[in-house]
């Protein structure tokens, strides 16, 4: 495979793949007024509890301006807590509120089942296949300087 051939697999790839784990969960967006960002946030804030704000954006993708804007609404709506450090006032680590945490503990159980609802439609050899190629993927991807 081209480099040129590989850019056109990761551009149709990445949104196939957000659309795997996070197109079914519209009624969660409504019940919490959230926009899939925000909720997109809060899972990665619970699966990295007391990151800095730098590695959240990093593991996200998207700008630091962005991210501010992000945390600021989900602070207002009490889903998140931001603490800032007594030695370093320019460190932000960021948690879940008790409310954050329900809606990502729920989030957390909808993408399993989300998850497993669609590979229960391709075979076990293929289901075996995907989880090893995606965890190839994640171990390689790791390696890439940031």
């Amino acid at each position: 495979m081209k480099e040129q051939d590989l850019s056109r697999v990761f551009i149709e790839i990445l949104p196939m793949l957000d659309n795997f784990f996070f197109k079914d969960f519209q009624g969660i967006y409504e019940q919490y007024k959230l926009n899939k960002t925000q909720h997109k946030t809060i899972i990665v804030i619970g699966t990295f509890n007391g990151s800095h704000m730098t590695e959240i954006w990093k593991r996200m993708g998207i700008t630091k301006g962005n991210l501010s804007i992000i945390i600021d609404s989900l602070t207002k709506l009490g889903y998140v807590i931001c603490e800032r450090h007594t030695d370093d006032r320019r460190k932000v680590s960021i948690h879940l509120s008790e409310s954050g945490e329900k809606i990502y503990n729920e989030a957390m159980d909808d993408i399993s089942e989300n998850i497993n609802r669609k590979l229960s439609a391709i075979s076990k050899d293929e289901k075996v296949k995907f989880i090893d190629s995606i965890n190839f993927i994640y171990n390689i991807a790791s390696k890439f300087p940031v």
